[in-house]
């Protein structure tokens, strides 16, 4: 499918009308510091509305980004104000992680948001602004952020069922599956965290883990 970037514009009618002919969109939503400040939900709250109107098309299609805070060194997922507007987001639409696009990392950074998540920085901890006066686009000189997931409020459930009933709901039950085992698989132990999640030995059979 060819895929468009509709990221400036957010019409239910033309994207519909995108899926319809074929296309794949793919919306990118840019949060501001004021935003998440204000704790302002507007922007994810539409987005959602749209997406959960035409569904499964739309699976893994929208992408959320966070600017505002290139002068500090702290990653997003380091910041109070992001963590508690990210987990907001989460309690309003625990499905959103359906509809959430893996294939540009910016998964990464919610995620990172919503549990615990241990560090270690290889190189020196710089602000954006710094790594790129620094380093440009020498991508593989900017200093690696090595990090872990600890879901130590049990989060991860939660998340794993809001994927896998939207996708029932959409009539996309394999789909949303694979989807739900790519974030268990970021945690460490998929089988395990997809039985709490309520998939039982045939779907996890169906999926390819290999249960013995």
């Amino acid at each position: 499918m060819d895929r468009f970037d509709v990221s400036s514009k957010l019409d239910y009618k033309e994207i519909k009308d995108l899926v319809e002919k074929g296309g794949k969109p793919f919306i990118v939503r840019h949060l501001s510091k004021r935003e998440v400040v204000e704790k302002d939900f507007l922007q994810i709250d539409e987005a959602l509305s749209v997406f959960s109107k035409i569904g499964k098309p739309l699976r893994g299609c929208l992408a959320i980004t966070c600017g505002g805070y290139d002068d500090i060194t702290d990653e997003l997922f380091e910041i109070m104000e992001v963590r508690e507007y990210v987990r907001e987001v989460f309690n309003k639409h625990p499905h959103i992680f359906y509809y959430i696009n893996t294939e540009m990392d910016t998964h990464k950074w919610l995620i990172e948001s919503l549990v615990d998540v241990e560090t270690y920085f290889v190189g020196e901890k710089l602000t954006d602004r710094q790594i790129y006066e620094r380093y440009g686009k020498d991508f593989e000189s900017i200093p690696q952020v090595m990090s872990s997931l600890n879901d130590s409020e049990g989060l991860l459930p939660r998340l794993l069922k809001g994927i896998i009933r939207h996708g029932k709901r959409n009539k996309d039950a394999m789909g949303s599956k694979k989807v739900a085992l790519m974030y268990a698989s970021m945690f460490g132990d998929p089988i395990k965290s997809l039985r709490e999640a309520g998939l039982k030995d045939q779907d996890l059979k169906d999926l390819g883990l290999d249960i013995e």
